[in-house]
Protein backbone atom coordinates (compact mmCIF):
# COMPACT_ATOMS: atom_id res chain seq x y z
CA UNK A 1 0.00 0.00 0.00
CA UNK A 2 1.36 3.36 -0.97
CA UNK A 3 2.81 5.49 1.79
CA UNK A 4 1.74 8.60 -0.09
CA UNK A 5 -1.99 8.03 0.01
CA UNK A 6 -3.03 8.13 3.65
CA UNK A 7 -3.13 11.93 3.78
CA UNK A 8 -5.62 11.84 0.90
CA UNK A 9 -7.68 9.14 2.63
CA UNK A 10 -7.76 11.15 5.85
CA UNK A 11 -8.88 14.26 3.93
CA UNK A 12 -11.94 12.30 2.72
CA UNK A 13 -12.80 11.20 6.27
CA UNK A 14 -12.19 14.75 7.50
CA UNK A 15 -14.55 16.15 4.86
CA UNK A 16 -17.26 13.75 5.98
CA UNK A 17 -16.83 14.83 9.61
CA UNK A 18 -17.16 18.47 8.56
CA UNK A 19 -20.31 17.54 6.65
CA UNK A 20 -21.72 15.89 9.76
CA UNK A 21 -20.84 19.02 11.71
CA UNK A 22 -22.92 21.15 9.32
CA UNK A 23 -25.84 18.71 9.53
CA UNK A 24 -25.72 18.81 13.33
CA UNK A 25 -25.61 22.62 13.31
CA UNK A 26 -28.65 22.75 11.01
CA UNK A 27 -30.50 20.35 13.28
CA UNK A 28 -29.61 22.50 16.30
CA UNK A 29 -31.12 25.57 14.62
CA UNK A 30 -34.34 23.65 13.97
CA UNK A 31 -34.44 22.62 17.64
CA UNK A 32 -33.94 26.22 18.73
CA UNK A 33 -37.04 27.20 16.75
CA UNK A 34 -39.26 24.27 17.68
CA UNK A 35 -37.58 22.40 20.56
CA UNK A 36 -38.78 19.14 19.06
CA UNK A 37 -36.81 16.54 17.15
CA UNK A 38 -38.87 14.26 14.97
CA UNK A 39 -38.54 12.09 11.86
CA UNK A 40 -35.48 10.29 13.21
CA UNK A 41 -32.91 13.08 12.97
CA UNK A 42 -30.87 11.80 15.94
CA UNK A 43 -30.93 8.27 14.54
CA UNK A 44 -29.49 9.51 11.27
CA UNK A 45 -26.79 11.52 13.03
CA UNK A 46 -25.96 8.44 15.12
CA UNK A 47 -25.77 6.30 11.99
CA UNK A 48 -23.38 8.78 10.41
CA UNK A 49 -21.19 8.71 13.53
CA UNK A 50 -21.09 4.91 13.42
CA UNK A 51 -20.11 4.91 9.74
CA UNK A 52 -17.34 7.43 10.36
CA UNK A 53 -16.01 5.32 13.24
CA UNK A 54 -15.73 2.34 10.88
CA UNK A 55 -13.82 4.53 8.42
CA UNK A 56 -11.44 5.67 11.15
CA UNK A 57 -10.82 2.09 12.30
CA UNK A 58 -10.14 0.98 8.72
CA UNK A 59 -7.85 3.97 8.18
CA UNK A 60 -5.76 3.02 11.21
CA UNK A 61 -5.60 -0.64 10.20
CA UNK A 62 -4.63 0.08 6.58
CA UNK A 63 -1.85 2.53 7.44
CA UNK A 64 -0.76 1.26 10.86
CA UNK A 65 2.92 0.94 9.92
CA UNK A 66 3.06 4.40 8.33
CA UNK A 67 1.16 6.63 10.74
CA UNK A 68 3.12 8.79 13.19
CA UNK A 69 3.08 7.41 16.72
CA UNK A 70 1.25 10.50 17.96
CA UNK A 71 -1.50 9.96 15.39
CA UNK A 72 -1.90 6.31 16.40
CA UNK A 73 -2.20 7.30 20.06
CA UNK A 74 -4.82 9.93 19.21
CA UNK A 75 -6.91 7.39 17.28
CA UNK A 76 -6.66 4.86 20.11
CA UNK A 77 -7.81 7.48 22.64
CA UNK A 78 -10.76 8.44 20.43
CA UNK A 79 -11.84 4.82 20.00
CA UNK A 80 -11.61 4.15 23.73
CA UNK A 81 -13.81 7.17 24.53
CA UNK A 82 -16.14 8.39 21.77
CA UNK A 83 -15.81 5.14 19.82
CA UNK A 84 -17.12 3.16 22.78
CA UNK A 85 -20.00 5.64 23.22
CA UNK A 86 -20.94 5.33 19.55
CA UNK A 87 -21.16 1.55 19.80
CA UNK A 88 -23.15 1.68 23.03
CA UNK A 89 -25.65 4.31 21.82
CA UNK A 90 -27.89 1.90 19.93
CA UNK A 91 -31.07 3.83 20.91
CA UNK A 92 -29.63 7.10 19.53
CA UNK A 93 -29.95 9.05 22.77
CA UNK A 94 -30.17 12.68 21.62
CA UNK A 95 -27.87 14.17 24.27
CA UNK A 96 -25.25 11.48 23.78
CA UNK A 97 -25.36 11.91 20.00
CA UNK A 98 -24.56 15.61 20.39
CA UNK A 99 -21.73 14.82 22.81
CA UNK A 100 -20.27 12.28 20.37
CA UNK A 101 -20.38 14.77 17.50
CA UNK A 102 -18.51 17.37 19.57
CA UNK A 103 -15.82 14.79 20.39
CA UNK A 104 -15.66 13.74 16.74
CA UNK A 105 -15.12 17.34 15.60
CA UNK A 106 -12.40 17.86 18.22
CA UNK A 107 -10.70 14.61 17.18
CA UNK A 108 -10.73 15.67 13.52
CA UNK A 109 -8.93 18.90 14.38
CA UNK A 110 -6.33 17.04 16.45
CA UNK A 111 -5.55 14.36 13.88
CA UNK A 112 -5.44 16.82 10.98
CA UNK A 113 -2.85 18.80 12.93
CA UNK A 114 -0.79 15.68 13.74
CA UNK A 115 -0.75 14.62 10.09
CA UNK A 116 0.14 18.05 8.75
CA UNK A 117 3.02 19.12 11.00
CA UNK A 118 6.56 19.62 9.77
CA UNK A 119 7.70 16.11 10.65
CA UNK A 120 4.95 14.56 8.57
CA UNK A 121 5.70 16.85 5.62
CA UNK A 122 9.33 15.77 5.80
CA UNK A 123 8.40 12.10 5.95
CA UNK A 124 6.06 12.43 2.97
CA UNK A 125 8.73 14.26 0.98
CA UNK A 126 11.19 11.47 1.76
CA UNK A 127 8.78 8.80 0.55
CA UNK A 128 8.19 10.73 -2.67
CA UNK A 129 11.94 11.16 -3.18
CA UNK A 130 12.58 7.41 -3.05
CA UNK A 131 9.63 6.71 -5.36
CA UNK A 132 10.95 9.33 -7.80
CA UNK A 133 14.44 7.81 -7.62
CA UNK A 134 13.27 4.34 -8.63
CA UNK A 135 11.04 5.62 -11.42
CA UNK A 136 13.78 7.84 -12.83
CA UNK A 137 16.06 4.83 -13.03
CA UNK A 138 13.36 3.10 -15.08
CA UNK A 139 12.57 6.06 -17.34
CA UNK A 140 15.98 7.69 -17.85
CA UNK A 141 18.55 5.53 -19.64
CA UNK A 142 21.49 7.79 -18.75
CA UNK A 143 20.43 7.92 -15.10
CA UNK A 144 20.03 4.14 -15.02
CA UNK A 145 23.53 3.74 -16.45
CA UNK A 146 24.96 5.97 -13.69
CA UNK A 147 23.27 3.87 -11.01
CA UNK A 148 24.40 0.60 -12.57
CA UNK A 149 27.96 1.90 -12.64
CA UNK A 150 27.71 3.02 -8.99
CA UNK A 151 26.25 -0.36 -7.99
CA UNK A 152 29.12 -2.23 -9.65
CA UNK A 153 31.70 0.12 -8.14
CA UNK A 154 31.13 0.73 -4.42
CA UNK A 155 28.51 1.30 -1.76
CA UNK A 156 29.56 4.90 -1.20
CA UNK A 157 28.96 5.62 -4.89
CA UNK A 158 25.31 4.64 -4.38
CA UNK A 159 25.15 6.78 -1.24
CA UNK A 160 26.41 9.83 -3.12
CA UNK A 161 23.94 9.50 -6.00
CA UNK A 162 21.09 8.84 -3.59
CA UNK A 163 21.97 11.80 -1.40
CA UNK A 164 22.06 14.20 -4.35
CA UNK A 165 18.73 12.85 -5.61
CA UNK A 166 17.07 13.42 -2.24
CA UNK A 167 18.31 17.02 -2.31
CA UNK A 168 16.03 17.60 -5.30
CA UNK A 169 13.18 17.05 -2.85
CA UNK A 170 14.65 19.24 -0.10
CA UNK A 171 15.91 16.24 1.87
CA UNK A 172 19.43 16.37 3.32
CA UNK A 173 20.29 12.69 3.86
CA UNK A 174 22.98 11.69 6.34
CA UNK A 175 24.26 8.48 7.91
CA UNK A 176 25.71 7.51 11.27
CA UNK A 177 29.35 8.39 11.79
CA UNK A 178 31.69 5.59 12.76
CA UNK A 179 32.75 7.70 15.76
CA UNK A 180 30.45 8.77 18.58
CA UNK A 181 27.26 8.07 16.64
CA UNK A 182 27.41 11.47 14.96
CA UNK A 183 26.22 12.61 11.55
CA UNK A 184 28.18 12.09 8.32
CA UNK A 185 27.52 13.78 4.98
CA UNK A 186 26.97 11.15 2.27
CA UNK A 187 28.71 13.04 -0.53
CA UNK A 188 31.90 14.19 1.17
CA UNK A 189 31.99 11.45 3.84
CA UNK A 190 32.79 14.12 6.42
CA UNK A 191 30.97 15.32 9.57
CA UNK A 192 27.68 16.94 8.64
CA UNK A 193 27.56 20.73 8.81
CA UNK A 194 24.16 21.86 10.03
CA UNK A 195 24.47 25.24 8.37
CA UNK A 196 25.11 23.64 4.99
CA UNK A 197 21.42 23.11 4.19
CA UNK A 198 19.63 26.41 4.88
CA UNK A 199 16.95 25.79 2.26
CA UNK A 200 16.23 22.10 2.86
CA UNK A 201 13.04 20.76 4.38
CA UNK A 202 15.10 18.83 6.88
CA UNK A 203 17.60 16.09 7.70
CA UNK A 204 16.84 12.38 7.31
CA UNK A 205 18.93 9.49 8.62
CA UNK A 206 19.62 6.91 5.89
CA UNK A 207 21.74 3.77 5.81
CA UNK A 208 22.62 2.52 2.32
CA UNK A 209 23.73 -1.02 1.51
CA UNK A 210 24.80 -2.46 -1.85
CA UNK A 211 23.87 -6.08 -2.53
CA UNK A 212 25.49 -7.74 -5.54
CA UNK A 213 24.82 -11.34 -4.52
CA UNK A 214 23.65 -13.14 -1.42
CA UNK A 215 21.12 -12.29 1.24
CA UNK A 216 19.52 -8.86 1.18
CA UNK A 217 17.93 -9.57 4.58
CA UNK A 218 21.36 -9.54 6.20
CA UNK A 219 22.06 -6.18 4.53
CA UNK A 220 18.88 -4.76 6.04
CA UNK A 221 19.84 -6.11 9.46
CA UNK A 222 23.29 -4.56 9.18
CA UNK A 223 21.80 -1.23 8.10
CA UNK A 224 19.40 -1.28 11.04
CA UNK A 225 22.22 -2.05 13.49
CA UNK A 226 24.15 0.95 12.19
CA UNK A 227 21.10 3.21 12.29
CA UNK A 228 20.48 2.24 15.92
CA UNK A 229 23.86 3.70 16.87
CA UNK A 230 22.65 7.22 16.19
CA UNK A 231 22.04 9.13 19.40
CA UNK A 232 22.32 12.67 18.03
CA UNK A 233 20.09 15.53 18.96
CA UNK A 234 17.69 17.52 16.86
CA UNK A 235 19.47 19.15 13.93
CA UNK A 236 18.21 22.70 14.15
CA UNK A 237 14.68 21.46 14.74
CA UNK A 238 14.54 20.06 11.18
CA UNK A 239 15.40 16.42 11.73
CA UNK A 240 13.00 13.56 10.96
CA UNK A 241 13.25 11.63 14.22
CA UNK A 242 10.25 9.32 13.76
CA UNK A 243 11.61 7.40 10.73
CA UNK A 244 14.99 6.01 9.70
CA UNK A 245 15.48 4.71 6.17
CA UNK A 246 17.31 1.44 5.45
CA UNK A 247 18.07 1.43 1.72
CA UNK A 248 19.33 -1.67 -0.07
CA UNK A 249 20.51 -1.20 -3.67
CA UNK A 250 20.22 -4.32 -5.84
CA UNK A 251 20.32 -5.27 -9.51
CA UNK A 252 16.67 -6.40 -9.66
CA UNK A 253 13.76 -5.96 -7.28
CA UNK A 254 13.74 -7.99 -4.08
CA UNK A 255 11.18 -8.85 -1.42
CA UNK A 256 11.29 -6.06 1.15
CA UNK A 257 10.81 -6.92 4.85
CA UNK A 258 8.04 -5.34 6.88
CA UNK A 259 8.95 -2.05 8.50
CA UNK A 260 10.00 -2.25 12.15
CA UNK A 261 8.60 0.02 14.86
CA UNK A 262 10.66 0.27 18.04
CA UNK A 263 9.61 2.75 20.71
CA UNK A 264 8.95 5.96 18.78
CA UNK A 265 11.05 5.10 15.73
CA UNK A 266 10.02 3.37 12.48
CA UNK A 267 12.80 1.64 10.55
CA UNK A 268 11.60 1.92 6.95
CA UNK A 269 12.87 -0.64 4.41
CA UNK A 270 13.53 0.69 0.90
CA UNK A 271 14.76 -1.21 -2.16
CA UNK A 272 16.32 0.57 -5.14
CA UNK A 273 16.85 -1.68 -8.19
CA UNK A 274 19.36 -0.46 -10.78
CA UNK A 275 18.17 -2.89 -13.49
CA UNK A 276 14.51 -3.33 -12.55
CA UNK A 277 12.11 -5.68 -14.27
CA UNK A 278 8.58 -4.73 -15.24
CA UNK A 279 6.35 -4.84 -12.11
CA UNK A 280 4.31 -7.76 -13.52
CA UNK A 281 7.43 -9.84 -14.19
CA UNK A 282 9.04 -8.91 -10.88
CA UNK A 283 5.93 -9.82 -8.86
CA UNK A 284 5.77 -13.27 -10.46
CA UNK A 285 9.44 -13.89 -9.74
CA UNK A 286 9.26 -12.65 -6.14
CA UNK A 287 6.12 -14.68 -5.38
CA UNK A 288 7.89 -17.95 -6.13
Amino acid sequence: MSALTYISVWKCISARIHGLERAAATHARFLAANNKSSYGAEKELQRQCADILVSIESFQQDYESLLPVTATLAIDAFKDDAGRQIKENSVADALLVRTIIVKLIAFEAELTYLLSNHTEQLRSASELAFLHLQRQIVADEDYRSKWQKAHSHHETACEKLGSVHLLWHGIWAFKVSATAGGQTDLVYQEPLRIDAAPLSLGFVLTEWKRVTAGNADSAYREAKAQAEIYRGGILGGLELTSHRYLVVVTKEQINVPEDIRESNIVYRHINIAVDPQLPSAASKKLSK
